[in-house]
């Protein structure tokens, strides 16, 4: 784990506090905790734990596929803005994730190079 103190800042948003705890062992994560003095701290790490790691976009590669996207980097970066929506509650059904993966392709253009 890089840095610990940023996770005591209450305006921290879920997405960055699983991008910077992802792939955390359990009992870093849990030393971490157990060590932690912080409130703060310890709820961001708790929240992580037993909520944030585990949410994921509906939309998946082969979702990605279906619409006539060409297999690449792209399907990361989709996936990773659609898992980010979810986590800071930006998106919070299967209509609105789908408005914001039409917004991706079509006026963001993530992946220019659709089949």
């Amino acid at each position: 784990m890089r840095h610990v103190d940023e996770l005591a800042q209450p305006e921290i948003r879920p997405s960055a506090i699983v991008n910077q705890l992802q792939g955390t062992s359990e009992l870093a994560l849990l030393a971490a905790w157990y060590i932690s003095e912080d409130k703060q701290v310890r709820d961001h790490l708790q929240a992580f734990w037993s909520k944030w790691r585990l949410i994921q976009s509906i939309a998946t590669g082969e979702t990605l596929r279906q619409m006539g996207l060409k297999a690449g980097p792209c399907y990361r970066v989709i996936l990773t803005r659609l898992r980010q929506a979810w986590l800071d509650e930006l998106v919070q059904n299967e209509m609105e994730e789908r408005q914001l993966l039409n917004r991706l392709i079509h006026e963001e253009r993530v992946c220019d190079d659709r089949a």
